[in-house]
């Protein structure tokens, strides 16, 4: 499995099964063996065609989604996890509700 980010709005429409593809632009990357020829920046870069258009992921690929997360105490009263922690999910029903009840614990990533 390979991981992407999505924010937290698509990541609820992940498991509403509201969202079930995604587009990402394609990162150019430099012929790697005009390089190795020892073909300098300069005439790469006035060619024509010298980007080669690659995606980390093909159809098919199955994906993981790192969701935002937040760690409690004990004392908000949910099942705790053998770190003695609880952990709530920025994406879940109340998830958003976290954030403003308790002010001392950060979610993450935070990106």
């Amino acid at each position: 499995m390979k991981p992407i980010i999505f924010s937290t709005k698509m990541v609820q429409a992940i498991l509403d099964d509201r969202k079930t593809q995604t587009r990402r632009v394609i990162k150019n990357k430099i012929f790697q063996q005009w390089v190795e020829a020892g073909f300098t920046d300069e005439f790469i870069k006035n060619s024509e065609n010298h980007w080669v258009e690659v995606s980390p992921y093909q159809p098919g690929d199955i994906l993981w989604v790192r969701e935002t997360w937040q760690r409690i105490d004990a004392a908000v009263g949910l099942d705790l996890e053998l770190d003695g922690y609880a952990y709530v999910y920025r994406a879940s029903e109340n998830g958003e509700a976290w954030a403003r009840e308790i002010e001392n614990w950060k979610w993450r990533p935070s990106i």
